[in-house]
């Protein structure tokens, strides 16, 4: 990443940072610009980070996509900081979509990049659970973090951790 790239991404947050406070002037009266890096792994093109005020972005993709960075996923991660701020939204729900639609976006959820050139060396873990009909079901890590209860779908009673974490 050159300096030059650094300025010119500095230079949009900083342009939809600046219309952001004037669309909304009482809501962010003391909202800093945020803050960005470039270590985002995987195939996602950016993220914000909410309560930190940061964003940050797919190093990869942006270096083959540029145009795209500055026309839709900066100004994108900038308006899931606004939404946060005013409307309390911390998804692509109908605060952010407002956010994107008055600075002059469409909103898009994702982008349709090419990927194949993105190392994706994942591993899949998965929570296996059963239930008294014996049937199993595989939860992902997030689901079993949750710690909710789950019902399964043939019998009805409730599902039941069995201790095992597979990888795939």
């Amino acid at each position: 990443m050159t300096t030059l790239d650094k300025q010119a991404i500095s230079s949009c947050v900083w342009k939809f940072y600046k219309k952001s406070k004037q669309l909304y002037p009482f809501a962010l009266v003391n909202w800093d610009a945020p803050t960005f890096s470039f270590n985002l792994r995987g195939t996602v093109g950016g993220r914000a980070y909410l309560r930190e005020n940061k964003m940050t972005f797919q190093p990869v993709l942006f270096e083959q996509n540029k145009k795209d960075y500055f026309d839709n996923i900066i100004p994108h991660e900038v308006a899931h900081l606004v939404a946060w701020r005013v409307y309390g939204d911390n998804g692509h729900g109908a605060g952010w979509k407002r956010v994107m639609r008055d600075l002059g976006l469409v909103p898009t959820r994702c982008h349709s990049f090419d990927v194949s050139t993105v190392k994706q060396n994942y591993t899949i873990r998965r929570a296996l659970y059963t239930c008294p009909c014996k049937k199993e079901f595989e939860l992902s890590i997030q689901k079993h973090r949750s710690k909710k209860s789950f019902i399964c779908v043939a019998c009805k009673n409730p599902i039941k951790f069995t201790g095992t974490i597979i990888q795939k």
